[in-house]
């Protein structure tokens, strides 16, 4: 074994003078240090070895390099407790600069379990290149970009975060986690809340549609959902209107517009049906004039504000009939008076005349006498 320079460290001991080139320390060289292209103990091979039983330590100025006898590499610290153990005061700790081999536009680094590929880290031969990350078939999963942009699935993310594909919220149960879907039909248990498109023929050309609903309950409970394509569907999956709900409302107030309103019951020209006319309606019909019946309402549904506007109609020409009436009644009652009045003085008149009959008797029966 051949020793170089004036001193060498065996790690864990101390420090031996070697003052000639070729001195031996120790009969062991597992306690020395040297350069060898022999086969000695601790090593194995014939080529140019640098061995130490007890590891490796290089020291230049402040900075350190050690490689411990269990294989561990430090930098910056002496007993690494890992394969690589980095330790150091600045602020940059490391930096990897990356040759493009020439020919190339790209070059990357891999990550291995049991000597398989499993994942790639990609650098571009551009200025601004993105982060990106390979699975071992080439395809990339995960992209960051230098305006910050995160990409998942996609190497060009035009938001600051953008999903190529289905995209959870949660901790994996069916019926807890908030899930997109991307997929052209609804999959099912995939969590509380789905949104999720599908496509659906309308006009010759697709259309998009938006689902969203609650997971399927094994134990039959009912799905709600929404649909969006123009007209919106709650509890619905086939919306007729620009909102249609399969179910219970409950609000504190609906605005509802119209053109036109009732008033016209109180136009001069508006003709109102008789009592009798209303009457004879109801008899044949079995319903108020202009009021849909019972099986069309079960058909049809009402409209809500044509509806109310039919009601206020019925309201006021019932209020017409009820001024009518009592102003009838009043006159009613005015020539109830009247007539009072005039029997009383019929009856005054009446007790009159029998005083004036009952004196006349009298007066005959004296004269008879």
């Amino acid at each position: 074994m051949i020793f170089l320079g004036s001193f060498f460290t065996v790690l864990g001991q101390t420090e031996y003078p070697v003052t000639q080139p070729t001195q031996k320390v120790n009969e062991s060289p597992w306690y020395g240090l040297g350069l060898s292209n022999s086969t000695f103990p601790g090593a194995s091979g014939s080529a140019v070895q640098l061995a130490g039983y007890y590891g490796l330590l290089f020291k230049t100025g402040n900075g350190q390099f050690s490689l411990s006898q269990n294989g561990n590499v430090g930098i910056g610290v002496v007993n690494p407790n890992s394969p690589l153990h980095i330790k150091s005061s600045t602020n940059r700790i490391m930096a990897l600069d990356f040759v493009i081999p020439s020919g190339t536009s790209y070059t990357w680094q891999s990550f291995l379990a049991n000597s398989i590929e499993q994942w790639r880290i990609i650098g571009r031969n551009i200025d601004n290149a993105n982060l990106e990350f390979f699975n071992k078939a080439g395809e990339s999963k995960f992209s960051i970009m230098q305006n910050g942009n995160v990409g998942i699935g996609t190497n060009n993310p035009s938001a600051t975060l953008e999903v190529k594909g289905d995209f959870r919220l949660g901790n994996g149960d069916n019926y807890n986690d908030l899930v997109f879907k991307t997929g052209t039909t609804i999959s099912g248990n995939n969590g509380v809340f789905e949104i999720s498109p599908k496509t659906m023929p309308g006009s010759g050309t697709a259309q998009q549609i938006t689902y969203f609903r609650n997971a399927s309950h094994s134990n039959g409970k009912t799905v709600h959902n929404v649909l969006v394509d123009g007209n919106v569907g709650i509890g619905t999956t086939n919306p007729d209107a620009k909102l249609a709900v399969n179910g219970t409302i409950h609000t504190k107030e609906v605005k509802v517009d119209l053109n036109g309103w009732s008033d016209f019951v109180f136009y001069d020209d508006y003709k109102l049906p008789t009592l009798e006319e209303v009457e004879r309606h109801i008899k044949e019909n079995g319903h108020l004039k202009d009021i849909p019946n019972a099986k069309e309402v079960e058909k049809n549904g009402i409209l809500v504000g044509v509806m109310n506007a039919k009601l206020l109609q019925k309201i006021e020409e019932l209020t017409i009939y009820t001024i009518q009436q009592e102003k009838r009644l009043n006159q009613q009652s005015s020539t109830i008076n009247k007539l009072s009045k005039e029997n009383e003085s019929l009856k005054t008149v009446n007790k009159t005349l029998l005083e004036i009959k009952k004196r006349l008797k009298a007066l005959e029966k004296q004269a008879k006498r």
